[in-house]
């Protein structure tokens, strides 16, 4: 029942579709678009959908187009830390057009988070504002974003961003237990992450203890033992050094 001819169509169709969304990125007042967006949804059309299961349409199409720029843009004046009325108006514009399946207190809250660790980091490598290292480090620690691993990223950064000047073991290790616990000590990524940090704070005993609990974790998945167990073999034998 396959047919090879509408599967070709299918997928210069498609291709279509992204130099579409690509002229719609670059200027949605194009004019070009309204008849690339009819011929589009004909050809959906007559191909039974261009996405099997799904009906293409070009308006639908530019609207994406438009939020997901929003998006960009309210990262960026978050980001900047100078988005003043400007951001004020994307927020508004963003809530006005974002899709039912979008959760945009969460998405506000990541892009918060990313820009208080970004401030800290930039703050602990000198380039940013360093009377401000001990507040942002303190907003840090008490941060809890809905997906914990981003703490994981931040705190292997304390410990692995060659540019910082200030490496605050007890702050990676903060984040990591914050991780550890958001996931009931089940994950095996934020049980490594948290040993990690304390083996680097000095905390060898610790560090073994968290670790086994890694091994534990990593079950069945026997690559995932056999680096577990080598990192605890490397734990062990610097606890026995001292």
């Amino acid at each position: 029942k396959f047919d090879l001819e509408k599967s070709k169509k299918r997928g210069v169709a498609r291709k279509q579709v992204e130099e579409f969304q690509e002229a719609a990125s670059r200027d949605v007042n194009d004019p070009k678009l309204a008849e690339m967006g009819r011929k589009l949804e004909a050809l959906d059309a007559e191909l039974g959908g261009i996405e099997p299961g799904e009906k293409f349409s070009a308006a639908e199409a530019i609207a994406g187009v438009k939020f997901q720029g929003l998006v960009r843009d309210y990262q960026v004046a978050v980001m900047s830390g100078k988005g003043g009325t400007n951001l004020v108006d994307i927020e508004k514009r963003l809530a006005e057009s974002a899709p039912k399946d979008f959760d945009l207190a969460e998405f506000k809250a990541n892009v918060a988070f990313h820009k208080l660790a970004n401030d800290y980091l930039q703050a602990a490598a000198g380039s940013g504002d360093a009377s401000a290292l001990a507040e942002l480090a303190k907003q840090l620690a008490a941060a809890k974003p809905k997906n914990s691993h981003a703490l994981l990223g931040v705190a292997m950064k304390i410990l692995q961003e060659r540019s910082l000047k200030t490496r605050d073991y007890d702050l990676a290790a903060k984040l990591a237990r914050t991780s550890v616990d958001a996931t009931e000590s089940k994950d095996l990524g934020a049980l490594y992450v948290y040993a990690r940090t304390l083996f680097e704070g000095g905390k060898v005993a610790e560090a073994v203890n968290w670790q086994k609990k890694a091994v534990a974790a990593a079950g069945d998945n026997e690559d995932a033992r056999k680096d577990m167990e080598a990192t605890l073999k490397q734990y062990q034998e610097k606890a026995g050094k001292k």
